[in-house]
């Protein structure tokens, strides 16, 4: 898939979940963090540059290396984002964990699902068929 694929996606999937944010201010309030926009928009940026990097062909690593990388990055640069909105937004510390968690877990679900389409792509491109139990050799 090509970057401009995955950034379209992704700034799809960042929209919808900044739809639920604002309906999660709308229905319930107290449990909405106030600057949670910027932290949607903070977290779409960290996906997407460790997604850059990743992609990028000045890396001389692949496959599941390159996998672990783009993780590890995207962990750290989330706990950096986490620590920089403790400091600098003043808030309730559950209301910013708990919707932090939630647009976290939600980015790492979109991530999953698209390496899962990926990879079931890139195994009918290979010729493998998905409803064997058993390896062909």
């Amino acid at each position: 898939m090509t970057m401009g694929k995955k950034t379209l996606k992704l700034a799809v999937f960042t929209a919808v979940l900044g739809l639920v944010l604002y309906m999660e201010g709308m229905f319930a309030p107290a449990y909405a963090y106030h600057a949670r926009y910027t932290m949607l928009l903070a977290l779409a940026g960290v996906f997407w540059i460790s997604d850059f990097v990743s992609g990028s062909e000045a890396l001389t690593i692949s496959g599941p290396a390159k996998l672990m990388l783009s993780l590890v990055m995207r962990f750290l640069l989330a706990i950096i984002v986490a620590v920089v909105f403790v400091f600098a937004f003043k808030a309730d510390t559950r209301v910013f964990a708990v919707n932090f968690g939630g647009v976290y877990l939600s980015f790492l679900g979109f991530e999953i699902y698209s390496l899962l389409t990926n990879f079931r792509t890139a195994s009918k491109n290979a010729g493998i068929d998905e409803t064997d139990d058993h390896i062909k050799v």
